[in-house]
């Protein structure tokens, strides 16, 4: 019997003593919470600051070396978010960084920098990617700019990348590389968000299946519209089952010759305006055409199609 009760009283010493130093390995500083790691390096788990958000590279006299998942998800009042030189990966996983949807839905993000010595991230122009610019992580939901190009290096825009950022400024997205790819939420409510593809490619393929599965702005006013163009300057051939094209759609993009399909009824309000270089349009003769639809845009040629 003693026996036993020596057991049970050593057990709860170890669980006590257990408890206590994880207990112990969480602290707080300077708007900041923090858990240590078994590796005696830091991770940031929560954040009451607001506005311009440096991360520490020290913190409680450790190592801040990760970003826990969901660390800013859906936050409000946080502008921007500097990343020091020492974090190295995002949530539980040192080598995978795409699914931890640190920045996800961050509603007044503005920007995200990256310290240049740290040799896991990258910004540019705000915008975070990996080292190689082979991974787009985040477009800031409140950035300025309504037209954005994906480098041609980029391979993956994460899960969630551009999520909510056609709600506030964004309207033009080109991908400047044929082979880029996305996933079921990339684009999650962005409902005025026009994407431009290069065909040929992986992106193609990946708008196909956007199409067949619903997740185009003709099946869900949610989703954006995807649009084939031939690069900076080229052709832009609108989808064949676009009824109408509304305001502001296209305006001040970079392309040479629209094609507009025969099912298209009406070119709304300002559509296509400064549109500097366009030179070519080809439309039905019975499509409605509003009078501002082209302002702005000089020398254009109207070839109608019927």
């Amino acid at each position: 019997m003693r026996r036993v009760a020596f057991r049970i009283l050593l057990f709860m010493m170890v669980f006590s003593a257990l408890h206590f130093s994880a207990a112990a390995a969480d602290g707080q500083s300077g708007g900041f919470t923090y858990t240590v790691l078994p590796d005696g390096t830091a991770s940031i788990t929560g954040c009451s600051v607001e506005g311009d958000v440096v991360i520490p590279s020290r913190i409680g006299g450790y190592t801040v070396t990760n970003l826990a998942a969901q660390l800013f998800y859906g936050s409000y009042g946080i502008t921007s978010v500097s990343i020091p030189a020492t974090v190295t990966y995002f949530g539980d996983n040192p080598d995978d960084n795409m699914w931890d949807y640190v920045f996800s839905y961050s509603y007044d993000l503005e920007r995200i920098t990256v310290d240049p010595e740290n040799t896991v991230f990258c910004s540019v122009d705000g915008v975070l990617f990996n080292k190689a610019k082979t991974i787009l992580i985040n477009y800031p939901v409140a950035k300025e700019n309504t037209t954005y190009h994906v480098p041609e290096s980029v391979e993956d825009m994460c899960c969630t990348s551009f999520a909510r950022s056609s709600n506030r400024n964004l309207r033009r997205l080109y991908l400047d590389g044929k082979d880029t790819w996305w996933y079921t939420y990339t684009f999650y409510s962005c409902g005025d968000l026009t994407v431009y593809y290069l065909p040929g490619g992986w992106a193609e393929n990946k708008v196909q299946s956007e199409i067949e599965n619903g997740r185009s702005h003709e099946s869900d006013p949610s989703r954006p519209t995807f649009v084939e163009y031939t690069g900076k300057g080229g052709k832009l051939k609108l989808p064949d089952n676009l009824k109408e094209i509304g305001y502001a759609a296209f305006e001040g993009g970079d392309f040479m010759t629209v094609i507009i399909p025969e099912g298209c009824t009406s070119v709304g309000s300002r559509a296509f305006a400064n549109c500097q270089n366009l030179r070519y349009v080809y439309l039905p003769r019975d499509t409605k055409v509003a009078d501002s639809a082209f302002e702005g845009c000089e020398g254009i040629t109207f070839i109608y199609t019927d």
